[in-house]
């Protein structure tokens, strides 16, 4: 389904912040409504304004960082992510690099 590593620098800050705005911890709509709202950010902020340039800057991204992994929609206009190889070591879930 979804795989965060709330254990990474990155995945502590975003819950800290995510629990000291919000006032709980997040979960995976959180995530991925996270993700999507950076992604159009992204696509403001190069000027696209109408739906069909808000279309074309989605349909460029690739390699974002999300929260999820890498996010990719170039080539094919379909969210491309990577495949999560999780390993459980020390009764603590991590992603394989």
């Amino acid at each position: 389904d979804y795989f965060v590593d709330w254990q990474s620098e990155r995945g502590r800050q975003f819950r800290i912040a995510y629990r000291k705005m919000m006032g709980a911890t997040p979960d995976r709509f959180d995530v991925m409504g996270y993700d999507a709202a950076n992604l159009m950010m992204q696509c403001l902020e190069r000027g696209s304004r109408k739906p069909d340039q808000i279309r074309e800057a989605l349909a460029q991204v690739d390699g974002y960082p999300g929260m999820k992994g890498e996010i990719s929609f170039k080539n094919s206009h379909r969210v491309n992510r990577g495949v999560n190889i999780l390993q459980m070591l020390n009764a603590e879930i991590k992603r394989v690099k």
